[in-house]
């Protein structure tokens, strides 16, 4: 990505919300924007050959730019259809709420909290 593209970017990022840069090339933004006016927006700062990829992380979203149409296709299927893994990845279950349990109760029990997650955030790399 050209330098140029980088600072128009990131400068519509800070338009957008609260924005962590982490990699030369890679932010965490979180907006009240939907992924698709996100995406609009940054388009237009983008060169010709620049790609752009978006994850809504709250509503399991993804957007995405100038990957060409074979990787359109690939991104497009895996995002429509989870993959289940298999191997070494360690799989991570729901832990089951005993009769008279509450979800908050099992919550509190160390059980994985997503009401934490910020609104629309999203992480968003640009190669």
């Amino acid at each position: 990505m050209k330098s140029g593209s980088i600072s128009g970017l990131e400068e519509e990022n800070f338009h957008l919300g609260p924005v962590h840069r982490f990699m030369p090339q890679a932010w965490i933004l979180s907006s009240e924007a939907s992924i698709s006016t996100i995406r609009n927006a940054l388009v237009q700062k983008m060169g010709k050959i620049d790609t752009l990829f978006i994850v809504d992380a709250a509503h399991d979203k993804a957007a995405w730019f100038n990957f060409g149409p074979e990787s359109d296709a690939r991104i497009r299927r895996m995002w429509s259809h989870p993959v289940e893994h298999q191997g070494v990845e360690k799989k991570i279950r729901k832990p089951r709420i005993s009769e008279g349990e509450s979800e908050a109760t099992n919550l509190k029990s160390g059980a994985r909290k997503t009401a934490g997650i910020a609104p629309r955030v999203r992480h968003i790399d640009f190669r």
